[in-house]
Protein backbone atom coordinates (compact mmCIF):
# COMPACT_ATOMS: atom_id res chain seq x y z
CA UNK A 1 0.00 0.00 0.00
CA UNK A 2 1.32 3.56 -0.79
CA UNK A 3 -0.03 7.09 -0.86
CA UNK A 4 1.00 9.95 -3.42
CA UNK A 5 2.27 13.26 -2.04
CA UNK A 6 2.35 16.16 -4.65
CA UNK A 7 5.71 18.33 -4.55
CA UNK A 8 4.57 20.36 -7.43
CA UNK A 9 2.54 20.76 -10.58
CA UNK A 10 2.64 20.35 -13.88
CA UNK A 11 2.75 24.05 -15.36
CA UNK A 12 -0.92 23.66 -16.10
CA UNK A 13 -2.82 26.47 -14.18
CA UNK A 14 -2.67 29.23 -11.83
CA UNK A 15 -4.76 27.35 -8.90
CA UNK A 16 -1.73 24.09 -9.28
CA UNK A 17 0.93 26.20 -9.89
CA UNK A 18 4.74 25.11 -12.04
CA UNK A 19 7.28 23.15 -11.64
CA UNK A 20 9.42 23.61 -8.69
CA UNK A 21 13.13 24.88 -9.87
CA UNK A 22 16.48 25.95 -8.48
CA UNK A 23 16.74 28.21 -10.52
CA UNK A 24 14.47 31.06 -11.94
CA UNK A 25 12.08 30.31 -15.30
CA UNK A 26 13.48 32.26 -17.96
CA UNK A 27 12.33 36.02 -18.34
CA UNK A 28 9.51 36.36 -21.07
CA UNK A 29 8.47 32.13 -20.26
CA UNK A 30 5.15 31.80 -20.87
CA UNK A 31 4.29 30.23 -17.63
CA UNK A 32 5.33 33.14 -16.16
CA UNK A 33 3.40 35.66 -18.71
CA UNK A 34 0.16 33.95 -18.23
CA UNK A 35 0.43 34.04 -14.38
CA UNK A 36 0.57 30.18 -14.11
CA UNK A 37 3.78 30.10 -11.68
CA UNK A 38 2.97 31.40 -7.85
CA UNK A 39 7.05 32.45 -8.45
CA UNK A 40 10.08 32.53 -10.90
CA UNK A 41 10.74 29.26 -9.32
CA UNK A 42 7.57 27.97 -9.25
CA UNK A 43 5.51 26.39 -6.82
CA UNK A 44 7.07 23.79 -4.07
CA UNK A 45 4.14 22.59 -2.16
CA UNK A 46 5.81 21.57 1.03
CA UNK A 47 8.92 23.27 3.00
CA UNK A 48 11.42 20.17 3.24
CA UNK A 49 10.89 19.61 6.93
CA UNK A 50 7.27 19.38 6.63
CA UNK A 51 7.81 16.85 3.50
CA UNK A 52 10.37 14.69 5.64
CA UNK A 53 7.99 14.35 8.58
CA UNK A 54 4.95 13.51 6.12
CA UNK A 55 6.86 10.66 4.46
CA UNK A 56 8.37 9.40 7.74
CA UNK A 57 4.96 9.06 9.46
CA UNK A 58 3.81 7.20 6.23
CA UNK A 59 6.45 4.89 6.15
CA UNK A 60 6.29 4.29 9.82
CA UNK A 61 2.90 3.61 9.41
CA UNK A 62 4.04 0.78 6.31
CA UNK A 63 3.05 3.05 3.78
CA UNK A 64 5.40 3.60 0.46
CA UNK A 65 5.18 7.03 -0.89
CA UNK A 66 4.83 8.01 -4.44
CA UNK A 67 5.91 11.71 -5.09
CA UNK A 68 4.17 13.75 -8.08
CA UNK A 69 8.01 16.01 -8.91
CA UNK A 70 8.99 17.45 -12.01
CA UNK A 71 11.34 20.17 -11.51
CA UNK A 72 14.98 19.45 -9.96
CA UNK A 73 13.88 21.52 -6.74
CA UNK A 74 11.25 19.03 -6.16
CA UNK A 75 12.67 16.12 -6.81
CA UNK A 76 15.79 17.19 -4.47
CA UNK A 77 13.03 17.83 -1.84
CA UNK A 78 11.42 14.44 -2.28
CA UNK A 79 15.19 12.80 -2.32
CA UNK A 80 15.80 14.68 0.83
CA UNK A 81 12.46 13.58 2.44
CA UNK A 82 13.23 9.89 1.45
CA UNK A 83 16.76 10.38 2.65
CA UNK A 84 15.53 11.41 5.69
CA UNK A 85 12.95 8.66 6.03
CA UNK A 86 15.20 5.89 5.77
CA UNK A 87 17.51 6.93 8.00
CA UNK A 88 20.02 4.97 6.41
CA UNK A 89 18.12 1.89 5.76
CA UNK A 90 17.49 -0.22 2.44
CA UNK A 91 14.49 1.00 0.72
CA UNK A 92 14.03 -2.33 -0.36
CA UNK A 93 10.64 -3.39 1.81
CA UNK A 94 9.40 0.60 1.35
CA UNK A 95 10.46 1.25 -2.33
CA UNK A 96 9.29 4.96 -2.17
CA UNK A 97 8.95 6.03 -5.58
CA UNK A 98 9.18 9.34 -8.08
CA UNK A 99 6.71 9.69 -10.69
CA UNK A 100 7.54 11.99 -13.58
CA UNK A 101 10.88 13.25 -12.94
CA UNK A 102 11.06 15.83 -15.58
CA UNK A 103 14.09 18.03 -14.69
CA UNK A 104 16.89 16.16 -13.42
CA UNK A 105 20.05 17.92 -12.43
CA UNK A 106 22.99 16.18 -13.60
CA UNK A 107 24.28 15.95 -9.99
CA UNK A 108 21.17 14.26 -8.73
CA UNK A 109 21.52 11.10 -10.83
CA UNK A 110 23.83 9.75 -8.13
CA UNK A 111 21.60 10.15 -5.62
CA UNK A 112 18.68 8.25 -7.18
CA UNK A 113 21.15 5.25 -7.33
CA UNK A 114 22.67 5.73 -3.91
CA UNK A 115 18.76 6.03 -2.45
CA UNK A 116 17.28 2.99 -4.78
CA UNK A 117 14.25 4.77 -6.02
CA UNK A 118 11.75 3.12 -8.25
CA UNK A 119 11.27 6.39 -11.15
CA UNK A 120 8.56 6.61 -13.61
CA UNK A 121 10.42 7.17 -17.04
CA UNK A 122 8.39 9.10 -19.89
CA UNK A 123 8.93 7.82 -23.20
CA UNK A 124 6.67 10.41 -25.32
CA UNK A 125 6.16 13.99 -25.28
CA UNK A 126 8.41 16.99 -26.05
CA UNK A 127 11.87 15.20 -25.55
CA UNK A 128 11.73 13.59 -29.01
CA UNK A 129 9.13 16.01 -31.08
CA UNK A 130 11.27 19.96 -29.74
CA UNK A 131 13.90 19.54 -27.66
CA UNK A 132 14.67 23.29 -28.54
CA UNK A 133 11.47 24.42 -27.40
CA UNK A 134 12.67 24.07 -23.62
CA UNK A 135 15.06 26.81 -24.36
CA UNK A 136 12.31 29.45 -23.73
CA UNK A 137 11.37 28.68 -19.64
CA UNK A 138 14.35 26.57 -19.01
CA UNK A 139 17.32 28.11 -20.70
CA UNK A 140 20.42 27.30 -22.81
CA UNK A 141 22.21 25.82 -19.49
CA UNK A 142 19.16 23.42 -18.43
CA UNK A 143 17.37 22.68 -21.25
CA UNK A 144 18.97 19.46 -21.87
CA UNK A 145 17.50 18.56 -17.99
CA UNK A 146 14.47 17.35 -19.34
CA UNK A 147 16.45 13.68 -21.14
CA UNK A 148 18.45 12.97 -17.86
CA UNK A 149 15.12 11.11 -17.05
CA UNK A 150 16.64 8.42 -19.92
CA UNK A 151 19.33 7.77 -18.33
CA UNK A 152 17.33 6.17 -14.87
CA UNK A 153 16.72 3.78 -16.93
CA UNK A 154 20.09 2.66 -17.27
CA UNK A 155 21.22 2.85 -13.37
CA UNK A 156 20.88 0.01 -10.99
CA UNK A 157 17.35 0.95 -10.10
CA UNK A 158 13.77 0.72 -10.69
CA UNK A 159 12.44 2.13 -13.54
CA UNK A 160 9.23 1.82 -16.05
CA UNK A 161 7.10 3.44 -18.20
CA UNK A 162 5.43 6.29 -17.22
CA UNK A 163 1.65 5.91 -18.52
CA UNK A 164 -0.05 8.93 -17.50
CA UNK A 165 -3.16 8.78 -19.36
CA UNK A 166 -5.92 11.98 -19.56
CA UNK A 167 -9.14 13.13 -20.77
CA UNK A 168 -7.49 14.65 -23.65
CA UNK A 169 -6.83 12.31 -26.19
CA UNK A 170 -7.19 12.72 -29.75
CA UNK A 171 -7.21 8.63 -31.36
CA UNK A 172 -6.10 10.37 -34.90
CA UNK A 173 -2.79 11.42 -33.04
CA UNK A 174 -0.63 9.26 -32.35
CA UNK A 175 1.81 11.33 -30.64
CA UNK A 176 -0.63 13.40 -28.37
CA UNK A 177 1.47 13.11 -24.83
CA UNK A 178 -1.00 11.21 -22.85
CA UNK A 179 -1.45 9.02 -25.65
CA UNK A 180 -1.23 4.78 -24.29
CA UNK A 181 0.27 3.84 -27.35
CA UNK A 182 2.91 1.55 -26.78
CA UNK A 183 4.92 2.36 -30.17
CA UNK A 184 5.37 5.91 -29.09
CA UNK A 185 6.49 5.32 -25.58
CA UNK A 186 9.56 2.36 -26.84
CA UNK A 187 10.48 5.66 -29.71
CA UNK A 188 10.93 7.90 -27.43
CA UNK A 189 12.95 5.67 -25.04
CA UNK A 190 14.69 4.11 -27.73
CA UNK A 191 15.39 7.20 -29.61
Amino acid sequence: PGIKIFVDWDNSSPARGCWALTAPFEPGAPLLSRGICGTDRGDLYWTQDELNQAVSQAQDAGYRVAFHAMGDRALETALNAIEYALGGQSTETVRHQIEHNSMVRPDQLGRYEALDVAVSVRGYGVTWCDLESLKTPFGEDRYLWYINRFALAGMDIHAYIETDFGWTVDPDDRFMTRSLDPSVQLYGIVT
